[in-house]
């Protein structure tokens, strides 16, 4: 299991993660809040409300980050 770097004065997403991914360039997440910001490497971002740690570390962890956002997390949770 991955120890998630944190960074930041406790803004709106608090962990920074940068991926070797070809869709995703990095996620932020917020704990507390379990708020997470998919940055793609196109530009856009995406932001998902009610997901969990383990999720996010699953995320970093995968084999394909891609992949595992695209099939776990794009239609699974809230996105604003």
């Amino acid at each position: 299991m991955h120890s998630l770097p944190i960074y930041g004065d406790g803004g709106d997403f608090v962990m920074l993660i940068k991926l070797k991914s070809q869709l995703i360039d990095a996620v932020e997440y917020n704990e507390q809040r379990r708020m997470l910001r998919i940055c793609l490497v196109d530009g856009s971002k995406r932001v998902f409300s009610e997901v969990p740690k383990s999720t996010v570390e699953d995320l970093i962890s995968a084999q394909s980050p891609g992949n595992y956002y695209i099939d776990y997390i794009r239609s699974q949770f809230p996105r604003h």
